[in-house]
């Protein structure tokens, strides 16, 4: 916002003085909108933002020139492809260039300095991580290698540290990786070191694919090497490390599909509000209770959600006593089999998205005592919560919906949910929103 507002305001300040006022308004405007535009999102997509707590602080000052110089190429080619040359003073827009670059350098160096501060007296915190593996490696890393002091000074907060000895029963081995997974989705972990030995090698392996149940980048620290240089393919802590597991979406994924998702829902919601009131009216009409039900599902990493829907059955139940509907549920009223079978039913799933606990698009939420029963039987089930929920989904639109009575019903379920995860893209979600509305396949299995 700050370089759109300098941008805006060097060109009106010199299409007045300079020129008379001789360029049209709505112009320099849209000049300064695409130029910021296009800093915001490629430093998004380069993670500069997120990385200045790691680098120096003249690579962050720098990084904003590189920024500012892509952006302007930007917007000189957009001018060119639209043939305005003739209209936008170059003047202009050398002035724009030089006050936006300078502003964005500025800013970067002056917010570099400041969050350092911050991160020193413990204000800002960049990271919550957990530590995990070979109990004399970690003693070693942390008091030899200044392991976690290193992670501190980057703004990383050190949730848990869970050291094991020697693991040679298979219950041991189980509660170690219970604690592991119990300690990321209690605390919000986005990182997780696993620090291993050579002579438990097979336990680490164990341990990783666990952890790709969870929504946190996994850093597996060499045993051959500490210290100094491995085959690895990334940092932490001032050690090379092998990144054995990513997070699903990356900075520029998570914001352009929340800035989809706030879009649509607003838009949606608004287009749709005569029709939720329809259905609300006939709910009432139909049979007793509230217009809305309110159910504990598991959403992103894990957590507990609350998620809306308009009654569809005579009952409400949740937690233990849920028990999954079933095709002609006498417990559905008449209204509810006729907005189950439309999807009418999820429209105020749309506050959910709003409020920030599901995405339009994303793997269905299901009841928690659903996911209780699958997750013992089916293999990497909770993976399907790394990335937010969503209204539709990949499984939906290909008819896998509506009751899933046996394994292989939720297994396929569970598959595609996997698939979208490992191939998610803005097009994707697009392509399943349409299918969601006009193919018949996704309203197989409904009501």
């Amino acid at each position: 916002m700050a370089s759109l507002a300098i941008g805006a305001s060097v060109n009106f300040a010199y299409a007045y003085i300079m020129l008379g006022w001789a360029q049209n308004g709505g112009e320099l405007l849209a000049a300064a909108w695409i130029a910021s535009a296009t800093i915001v999102v490629w430093s998004v997509a380069r993670g500069h933002y997120q990385q200045i707590a790691t680098r120096s602080t003249a690579a962050v000052t720098w990084s904003g020139l590189t920024a500012c110089l892509r952006a302007f190429a930007v917007l000189i080619t957009v001018i060119f492809v639209a043939k305005l040359s003739d209209d936008v003073s170059r003047g202009a827009l050398i002035c724009q260039f030089l006050a936006v670059t300078a502003l964005t350098m500025l800013s970067r160096t002056v917010f570099c300095l400041r969050l350092r501060r911050w991160i020193a007296e413990g204000r800002v915190i960049t990271g919550r991580m957990l530590i995990v593996g070979d109990s004399a490696r970690v003693v070693s890393m942390i008091t030899e290698h200044k392991f976690c002091d290193k992670l501190r000074a980057d703004g990383k907060k050190i949730v848990r540290i869970l050291a094991w000895n020697f693991v040679d029963d298979r219950e041991s081995e189980k509660h170690l990786i219970d604690d592991v997974l119990g300690a990321c989705r209690e605390n919000s972990i986005d990182t997780v070191v696993v620090v291993p030995t050579a002579r438990q090698s097979d336990l680490t392996e164990r341990v990783t694919a666990a952890l790709s149940e969870t929504p946190a980048t996994v850093h597996l620290l060499p045993f051959t090497v500490l210290g100094g240089p491995a085959p690895g393919s990334a940092q932490i802590g001032g050690q090379a490390s092998i990144a054995v597991a990513n997070a699903p979406l990356n900075a520029l994924g998570k914001v352009m599909k929340r800035v989809v998702d706030v879009a649509i829902a607003s838009a949606m919601l608004l287009a749709l509000l005569p029709l939720m009131l329809s259905v609300a009216a006939a709910i009432k009409l139909d049979s007793r209770g509230p217009v809305f039900f309110r159910q504990n599902r598991h959403g992103y990493g894990n957590r507990h959600i609350r998620v809306f829907k308009f009654r569809s059955m005579r009952v409400m139940e949740d937690g233990a006593a849920f028990r999954q509907a079933t095709r002609n549920d006498a417990r559905i009223t008449r209204v509810g089999r006729f907005i189950r079978r439309t999807n009418l039913d999820e429209l105020p799933q749309l506050l959910n998205v709003l409020i920030g606990d599901m995405s339009l698009v994303g793997p269905r939420p299901h009841p928690i005592a659903l996911n209780d029963t699958f997750a013992a039987r089916i293999r990497l089930f909770h993976r399907r919560h790394n990335i937010m929920p969503g209204i539709t989904g990949w499984a939906q639109v290909n008819g896998f919906r509506g009751e899933t009575d046996t394994d292989d019903k939720m297994r396929k379920r569970v598959e595609h949910d996997l698939w979208y995860i490992d191939n998610w893209s803005i097009g994707l979600d697009l392509r399943i929103l349409i299918l969601t509305l006009f193919s018949s396949v996704a309203y197989r299995n409904a009501g």
